[in-house]
């Protein structure tokens, strides 16, 4: 009796040290991140990204329980929403497990939108067992205090406030300086370059002669394809090709040419008659509001504030003349609907240039040949000019009618044919592809990680028993403990691809289902072309490559099956 109380004491002293030792061994630091942000305006004060960074270093190395991982910095982006790259990248870490505390200097760096800042702290992070520590607030969401404090939410509304004053603060300088017409010059414009002592546009000796060219052509007749024509044909460089091997080095991209749009900018542009026209657009910082054009009652103009290039006469007589142009197309385009009534774009912005990437542009014509009187259509590119000229090719409508539905025939019976063997394969009666040995992979990472765990189950047992000792038990711990880690995250990301797999299949089968009563119809179907299609190419040879909406689930299938 004596011998089994005395053993019962050892064993209990073993699980007493086991304890202690154990405890040691599995205390973790928390993968923390550390998160800093400037706005767009750099919030004109001692703030700095630098300064950020270096209080939440010294932050987390003064607590040992805090292991930082990464340092996520947006400089120069707002608050206002969390449309930031690095907030992003950040949030994509949290969820695949990578960090599980943040730390900021104050709540204001996170963001300052009260409804969606409450709401990550809340319920995002609460969700995903994320820890938010904000430094000088002396806010931790671990304790139940802090979440449940008034002060968070009263800070968040007051950080809010500060950035639709702040907004409002930019606007009003905006608009003030505008007026007083003593506003800063950025850039330059073509035919000018800035002086930035003076803080004045100069006229540049080599571009501004380009720029009375343009307007005298203008006044004689030429219009805006002509004077295109002629620049390509005297191999003038482009405003941007010019600024960017003379200003800003920067690459020039092929794109890059005269169009039409460029030579009405410069037709158009006050700024040629030594006038500055603040207001023409307006960025609403706050939530980063989209840039819009504004109404030109709504323009700032002054007058002389630098030496013009083209006469105010000669300017005037040329906004007359395109004002009188503009009025005259406008009457020919509404003639034409009249006109051409029932006669539609089948492709509305669809074929596209295969040399050039332009859309092409859609003409009507009569044929007045065997089949006089009836109007059809066709495609050309007007922008292209990577050989001597223009871009000569064409595309008939009735040849691209009768390609388009033929590739579209051609795919709904290639995914008929697939259709059987993908109900297989997502039912499981068929023995070949991914989804099958995704399958078998999962059934095989859970028996192992089941056995893993019963092993594991045994091993205290054993080391209680004396059958293992204590530096034998905490190995065997430790590396069962991460067998079954790494088992876990192989099912799950296999899962997780199984998820992807079947819902590749599912979208297959979903568009397949819809298209099959259109397998033996050849006829030409406008509602097809319009679900179907995203981009016709055309090329000079000849060659025409349609591009379906759904080829990325096409794709997919024809991998998973492979």
């Amino acid at each position: 009796m004596a011998r089994k109380s005395r053993r019962a004491n050892i064993v209990q002293e073993k699980k007493e040290e086991l304890h202690i030792s154990t405890s040691i061994i599995t205390r973790r630091q928390l993968a923390t991140a550390a998160y800093a942000r400037l706005s767009v305006d750099k919030e004109k004060n001692d703030e700095s990204i630098q300064n950020q960074i270096e209080l939440l270093h010294q932050y987390i190395r003064e607590h040992e329980e805090y292991s930082l991982v990464d340092t996520y910095v947006d400089d120069g982006y707002t608050g206002t929403d969390f449309d930031r790259p690095e907030f992003i990248r950040l949030m994509d870490d949290i969820r695949t497990g990578k960090i599980q505390c943040i730390i900021v200097k104050d709540l204001s760096r996170f963001g300052r939108n009260f409804i969606e800042t409450g709401y990550y702290i809340e319920t995002i992070f609460t969700c995903l067992n994320v820890r938010l520590i904000s430094i000088n607030d002396d806010f931790d969401s671990s304790r139940e205090e802090d979440r449940n404090s008034m002060v968070v939410p009263i800070k968040n509304m007051i950080n809010e406030m500060y950035a639709k004053d702040a907004s409002k603060k930019r606007v009003l300088s905006f608009e003030m300086h505008s007026r007083r017409g003593d506003m800063k010059i950025a850039k330059s414009i073509y035919g000018y370059t800035v002086d930035k002592e003076e803080n004045q546009l100069k006229v540049n000796a080599e571009t501004a002669p380009i720029v009375q060219a343009i307007f005298r052509w203008y006044q004689m007749g030429r219009g805006t394809g002509d004077i295109v024509k002629r620049l390509k044909m005297l191999d003038i460089m482009t405003p941007f090709a010019y600024k960017a091997t003379h200003e800003i080095e920067v690459e020039i991209p092929e794109t890059d040419r005269w169009t039409g749009d460029r030579v009405k900018t410069i037709l158009l542009n006050k700024a040629y008659i030594g006038s500055t026209v603040y207001g023409k657009r307006k960025t609403a910082k706050y939530r980063n509001m989209p840039e819009h054009h504004t109404d030109p009652s709504e323009w700032i103009i002054h007058e002389n504030t630098h030496e013009p290039i083209v006469a105010e006469p000669d300017f005037e007589e040329v906004q007359e003349r395109w004002k009188k142009r503009s009025d005259f197309m406008k009457e020919s385009v509404e003639r034409g609907r009249s006109r051409w009534a029932g006669v539609e774009d089948s492709f509305p912005q669809k074929v596209k240039c295969m040399e050039c990437g332009t859309t092409m542009t859609y003409m009507r014509y009569t044929n007045f040949g065997q089949s006089q009187g009836i109007r059809k259509g066709f495609y050309y590119c007007k922008e292209y000019d990577g050989k001597p000229g223009y871009c000569r090719q064409k595309a008939h409508e009735d040849l691209l009618k009768i390609t388009v539905m033929d590739q579209i025939h051609n795919m709904i019976k290639v995914m008929c044919e697939k259709k059987v063997l993908l109900e297989k394969m997502r039912e499981g009666t068929y023995d070949k592809g991914e989804l099958v040995s995704l399958r078998v992979k999962i059934q095989n990472m859970q028996y192992r990680l089941a056995k893993a765990e019963e092993t594991s189950a045994t091993l205290y047992e054993n080391f209680a028993t004396g059958l293992l000792d204590e530096q034998e038990y905490l190995t065997l711990k430790e590396h069962y403990v991460q067998e079954k880690e790494k088992l876990e995250d192989g099912i799950n990301q296999a899962q997780a691809r199984k998820r992807m797999v079947e819902k590749s299949i599912d979208d297959f089968l979903e568009i397949e289902k819809n298209l099959e009563q259109y397998l033996d119809d050849r006829s030409f179907n406008q509602k097809l072309i319009d679900e179907l299609v995203d981009k016709i190419y055309v090329s000079s040879k000849g060659m025409i490559e349609v591009r379906m909406k759904c080829s990325d689930v096409f794709q997919k299938v024809m991998e998973i099956m492979e």
